[in-house]
């Protein structure tokens, strides 16, 4: 019975490379459709568009963005459905985003970072929801410049609610002091700021100092053109008569208390004499005032037309409403959005996941070298014997059996004799 040959590393080389064409073929086919479906099939849906960034804007411990106005926001909000719907409305090129399947599907996330440097965050977002790069990145900054957008809402707000309010008060006091609150309320936002220009912090100042001003020309003059600040008045007059009543009578009570002990030694109550002159003052300030509101409500009954002054110290009323919210436009507008600034860590955005070209390449080379060196050695292997069979059949039909060569040596023998 013949030995089975055993197969050496030399016979399997030497049965691949006679299929070298068959393998070349099959190596460049599953390399080019092993790259193809990598990059361009398979990877995109593991693929994500990343980008790691700052926002200058206060945290607390918990990481909470504290906004200007004081508010408090998660930085997980950046990525709500609310937030994602409204960063859709800044630019009509992501219009066609379905923001709501991409956050219900999870495809978009946040992360925060918090080290020595400082606070960054992390966003994620499937590469599959966009048509090129340009496209994620000009969505993910959108989203990064989300509580700057907000912050620069506000401050408009600011100037329109400024304005609305300063209509809604019934008299020109009453608008000059919600002016000098105001005032004062910008130059306490001024403050905390710390980063304001010098100018904007004269201008505040110089608008406080205009205020002052105003209030001493309206407390000669009270202008006040209309029927409702003539009823308010009367208003004020039942609370300064009341205010009146009351320092009257501390002041009587001093006046009788105030013993001279030389000339009462019993008397151990000395009351020093600027405090009868504290209140005297008081008395007759607040008679003054009411005199004041009073003669105006004299002299204007119905309150009728308003005069020249009236109209005149309006326009400086109004003046003074138009500076404070050019404060607030200008100063504040241009403070938060030169500060409140995002800034990326590394490029603005990178990708992540999915497949690189390179790494397909590779992969799809590696895949298609064994898979044709297999196909090639089976393929080699069955025609090598196949070819051996044939030719031990082709032998077989040459060489005469033993019996027949039995026979002819017989035949042979019998001639022979």
């Amino acid at each position: 019975m013949e030995e089975e040959k055993s197969v050496t590393f030399g016979d399997i080389v030497r049965t691949i490379w006679s299929q070298k064409w068959l393998a070349l073929i099959l190596l460049v086919v599953i390399t080019v459709a092993g790259t193809l479906i990598m990059k361009f099939a398979y990877g995109p849906s593991r693929e994500y568009y990343e980008s790691t960034f700052s926002i200058n804007i206060t945290t607390n411990e918990d990481g909470m963005l504290v906004y200007p106005d004081g508010t408090l926001h998660n930085f997980r909000d950046l990525v709500s459905l609310s937030n994602l719907k409204a960063v859709k409305e800044v630019d009509e090129a992501l219009y066609s985003f379905d923001v709501g399947e991409m956050r219900n599907s999870g495809g978009i996330s946040i992360s925060m970072n918090k080290d020595d440097a400082g606070v960054t965050y992390t966003l994620r977002v499937k590469a599959s929801y966009f048509k090129s790069s340009a496209e994620a990145a000009s969505f993910i900054s959108e989203i990064a410049e989300s509580p700057v957008r907000d912050i620069m809402i506000w401050v408009d707000g600011l100037s329109s609610a400024m304005e609305k309010n300063f209509a809604e008060k019934s008299g020109n006091e009453q608008k000059l002091d919600y002016i000098k609150n105001q005032l004062n309320a910008i130059s306490g936002r001024f403050s905390a700021m710390k980063g304001i220009s010098s100018i904007a912090t004269e201008k505040v100042k110089n608008l406080t100092e205009t205020a002052s001003a105003l209030t001493g020309e309206l407390h000669q003059h009270y202008y006040e053109p209309s029927q409702k600040a003539l009823e308010n008045y009367k208003n004020i007059i039942k609370e300064l008569e009341k205010e009146l009543e009351v320092a009257k009578a501390v002041l009587n009570n001093l006046k009788g208390i105030n013993v001279d002990a030389s000339s009462n030694p019993d008397s151990t109550i000395i009351i020093d004499g600027s405090q009868i002159a504290v209140y005297a003052e008081k008395v007759a300030s607040l008679e003054r005032q009411i005199g004041n509101y009073q003669a105006y409500i004299d002299n204007n009954p119905a309150g009728g037309t308003e005069s020249e002054a009236s109209k005149a110290f309006t326009v400086k009323l109004e003046k003074l409403l138009a500076d404070a919210q050019e404060l607030t436009k200008v100063y504040e507008s241009d403070y938060y959005k030169n500060t409140s600034f995002v800034s990326y860590e590394g490029a603005p955005i990178r990708v992540t996941g999915g497949t690189g070209l390179t790494t397909a390449l590779f992969l799809s080379f590696a895949a298609g070298f064994v898979a044709s060196a297999v196909v090639a050695y089976i393929v080699g292997w069955a025609l090598n014997r196949k070819k051996t069979a044939a030719a031990k059949s082709a032998t077989s039909e040459q060489v005469p059996s033993l019996q027949e060569m039995q026979a002819q040596a017989a035949a042979t023998d019998e001639e022979k004799e």
